[in-house]
């Protein structure tokens, strides 16, 4: 198992918000686990630990079977982390993002400019390296950021929305480079609102609630546990059914 996630709880100070509750997660390589639920079920609280940015309150994150708490800069070498709204540099061109991003994940200027050639042809994005971000459609300024959070050749990805407010054709280009990513046997975590693209994509799903997870499985078990093959409608039942309980 690549990374886990152990009873993690997170309590915020500020406001006594348990946006964590006991949540266990496992992420092997070479799959895609959607994490699913409406917006403050605990989705972002959940990346942004997996990703070593936040802590948890309580429980552990384990990367190879030992505690990151250890050795948490290592950690987040292996990590690539991309969130919903675009962060690229707005005073550098596409390229210069991508190299500088490289030398500052530590790369040395041979290995950044391999790396980003490669990253540039995967991505499809060599019409657009001398323009700056703002100059750019949001397909490609997604694609963008994607390329910025691969030249460290990490491991683990956590995706944070990624195609969010973007036209479906755009949507479906993104989702053939997470496809091409899970064939380099790159563990994904992808959250989405979109479960068309949640049932495209994901090998696992979890179902997050009010920071607990209601349901966790492959997705041929799901659909084959309420023998439907629509991920909307089981998603639907069951946050219905939740609620329906409280």
């Amino acid at each position: 198992m690549l990374v886990q996630l152990k009873n993690i709880t997170k309590i915020y100070r500020s406001n006594g918000q348990r946006a964590l509750d006991d949540v266990s997660m496992n992420f092997d390589k070479g799959e895609i686990v959607g994490l699913l639920g409406v917006n403050g079920s605990g989705k972002t609280t959940c990346s942004t630990i997996l990703a070593g940015l936040h802590k948890a309150t309580s429980g552990d994150l384990l990367f190879r079977g030992e505690s990151v708490l250890k050795n948490i800069a290592n950690y987040r070498r292996h990590v690539g982390y991309c969130t919903q709204s675009p962060n690229l540099h707005k005073d550098l061109t596409i390229y210069e993002n991508l190299y500088y991003g490289g030398l500052y994940f530590g790369l040395d200027h041979e290995s950044t400019k391999k790396t980003v050639d490669q990253t540039i042809e995967l991505l499809e994005l060599s019409d657009q390296l001398k323009k700056f971000p703002d100059m750019l459609s949001g397909g490609y300024k997604q694609r963008a950021m994607i390329a910025r959070t691969l030249i460290p050749n990490p491991e683990f990805l956590i995706f944070d929305e990624p195609t969010a407010g973007l036209d479906p054709g755009i949507r479906k280009k993104l989702w053939k480079i997470l496809e091409k990513l899970r064939g380099m046997g790159k563990s994904i975590v992808l959250t989405t609102h979109y479960l068309d693209e949640a049932d495209f994509l994901c090998d696992q799903i979890c179902i997050l609630s009010e920071g607990r997870i209601i349901h966790q499985a492959p997705k041929s078990t799901l659909k084959s546990q309420h023998n439907n093959e629509h991920l909307e409608d089981i998603f639907l039942k069951l946050t219905t059914e939740e609620q329906e309980e409280k």
